[in-house]
Formats: structure tokens, sequence, C-alpha cells
């Protein structure tokens, strides 16, 4: 693996951009009904998104619109499993919390 002296690694910004726009990818493909739910949710992209959010968070930078709007629907998602599983809502701790700015919120 090498490593990427400071000076040549990426911004912030830019990483957020590219998150962001990884995530409007993601949206278009829901949007389509390309992407089950299972897939979203396991989706190694979302997480790479997820772990730029917890930056951008960590950094007290504004979401981008399209990662704001991917929290959205996995806070809908959420919704919509836990209504078909009663019995498993109560039980579930990885749920999306959001934060002041809309986006999900990360477990410290």
């Amino acid at each position: 693996m090498s490593r990427v002296c400071p000076a040549e690694a990426p911004s912030l910004d830019h990483v957020v951009g590219l998150a962001d726009q990884l995530a409007e990818r993601t949206l278009t493909a829901i949007e389509n009904s390309e992407l089950t739910t299972e897939e979203v949710w396991n989706s190694p992209k979302v997480a790479l998104i997820l772990e730029v959010a917890q930056l951008v968070r960590d950094s007290d930078t504004e979401f981008p619109p399209a990662m704001r709007r991917l929290a959205v629907i996995g806070q809908l998602l959420v919704h919509r499993i836990d209504r078909a599983s009663p019995s498993d809502s109560e039980s579930r701790t990885d749920q999306p919390r959001t934060g002041s700015a809309g986006a999900p919120e990360m477990a410290a």
C-alpha cells in the first residue's frame, strides 16, 4: 500500500465532493429501482459515504445535498423495515440518528 505525502493528499472538500457524487449515483439507482433495500443496506459504497459523513460531522462542515438526501432515504428505509417487523424494532440499535444538519449522526 502506497502512502500519500500530506502535500499530495486530497482536501476534505475534494473527498466530500466525490462522496456526494457517489451519493447522487446511489440515489439515482434507488429511484430507478436498480437497488433493493438490502443492497443499499449492505453496500460498500454506502459504507464509504457514511465514513465521509463522519469526517464531515467531525469537521463541522455542512453536509452536501446528495448526502443529506441519502441520509433521509436511509431513515425511511429503517422506518419501513421497523414497520415490517415490529418485534425487532425495540432491539435495533443500528438505526441512524439525525444530527442538526439532517445527516446521520454517527456513534462515537
